[in-house]
């Protein structure tokens, strides 16, 4: 069913994503990445984890693709500079979407 965090609703049977009751166009790659951290909302996910949801085995060395999806994740869903983040970086570690 549709994975929930605060504003955002996350479908992943349905490949759709809502904010606020807005749907918000994503692209495969930032889909994939987001419903790992929608899954697991509030637990931090490394970046090993993350490539692994995206590629489906970890790649050999640093793969800053996750960083770069992230970012354009982070352009589309926190759009109100009023509101705290929704994707928090876990210096060193990875990415946490808050609860």
């Amino acid at each position: 069913g549709p994975l929930g965090a605060g504003e955002l609703e996350t479908d992943p049977a349905a490949h759709a994503v809502m904010l606020g009751g807005r749907p918000v166009p994503l692209p495969p790659n930032e889909f994939k990445l987001l419903v790992p951290l929608a899954r697991h909302a509030g637990q931090t996910l490394s970046r090993e984890q993350l490539l692994d949801e995206l590629h489906g085995a970890a790649l050999g060395g640093i793969d800053r693709s996750v960083d770069s999806h992230v970012k354009n994740l982070r352009r589309k869903l926190e759009r109100d500079p009023e509101r705290p983040p929704l994707i928090e970086t876990v210096y060193g570690v990875g990415y946490r979407l808050v609860e």
